[in-house]
């Protein structure tokens, strides 16, 4: 998956290769390696115009899904599925008549502190849609009267901050009835390295 703004001339251009995240050969020289879109072997770039946001009806954001292709010097091929998202926050692009919503969020600690970056999911009907990395994060260009759910997520030490006082409150809270313990203080997915805000 690859983001790109919009630039002011109202077109932007990605290259397949841009969307590489270490395809390599046995044989064949990382270097010496050909990218393409879609099985196309001259699609080697694709240009995306406030012309597309038009034909797609998008006002802030255009998702555009793809095959990258790679291919060696033998002729073997091999692809993945992705897709290509080009913002236009600065408005570059004319509004289109249909109207999206947003989801626009902060993620804080509850003492108000910025997080480091957590990787944001957003589920449609159970199925990941779209992901962002860090906060503030913005969702555009979304179905009105959808219910979606945002999912943050970071995968690290999952003792890196848990203190015996922590394991005590988590066991009060989940042992114990009647426990008046805020569900983000002692939430137990910090125990399988998921740091997820439950608190409603």
């Amino acid at each position: 998956m690859i983001t790109v703004p919009m630039p002011a001339n109202g077109c932007v251009t990605i290259w397949a290769k841009d969307l590489d995240r270490g395809s390599y050969d046995n044989c064949t020289p990382q270097s010496r390696l050909k990218f393409y879109f879609d099985g196309d072997t001259s699609a080697t770039s694709k240009t995306i115009c406030c012309s597309d946001f038009v034909a797609n009806g998008a006002n802030d954001e255009l998702i555009v899904d793809v095959e990258m292709w790679v291919e060696d010097l033998e002729g073997n091929t091999d692809y993945c599925k992705t897709v290509i998202i080009v913002q236009d926050n600065q408005n570059i692009c004319d509004d289109t008549q249909s109207l999206k919503g947003r989801i626009n969020g902060d993620l804080r600690t509850e003492s108000n502190d910025v997080t480091n970056p957590v990787k944001m999911e957003l589920y449609e009907n159970g199925n990941m849609m779209l992901e962002r990395t860090g906060s503030p994060y913005t969702f555009g260009d979304l179905k009105l009267a959808t219910t979606y759910v945002v999912k943050p997520t970071r995968t690290e030490d999952p003792s890196n901050g848990v203190t015996t006082a922590d394991i005590v409150k988590i066991q009060e809270a989940y042992l114990r009835s009647g426990s008046d313990h805020k569900p983000i203080q002692v939430d137990c997915s910090r125990c399988n390295k998921q740091w997820q805000d439950h608190s409603k």
